[in-house]
């Protein structure tokens, strides 16, 4: 056998053992989805406003002259 062919095995044990451990524990399978979403709602409605405040205070940088990024609305803010 090469080394691909082990490679390739032990990866497809780990994958099973992997999916065990997850139809065992659906629990901390759906915790650890979960998880990421939980912070990414909690780091934009919780500090959303302080974090765009900071970031709009940026000036140039873009190729096009445009300024920073709004992340609230994932837009370029209005001009003024």
């Amino acid at each position: 056998m090469t080394a691909l062919s082990y490679a390739a095995r032990d990866s497809l044990t780990m994958l099973r053992r992997n999916l065990k451990h997850a139809q065992r524990y659906p629990s901390m399978t759906a915790s650890v989805v979960a998880m990421p979403v939980l912070m990414l709602l909690l780091f934009n409605y919780a500090f959303g406003g302080a974090l765009g405040a900071g970031i709009g205070g940026m000036s140039g940088g873009g190729a096009d002259g445009g300024g920073a990024i709004d992340i609230s609305t994932m837009s370029r803010p209005a001009s003024s």
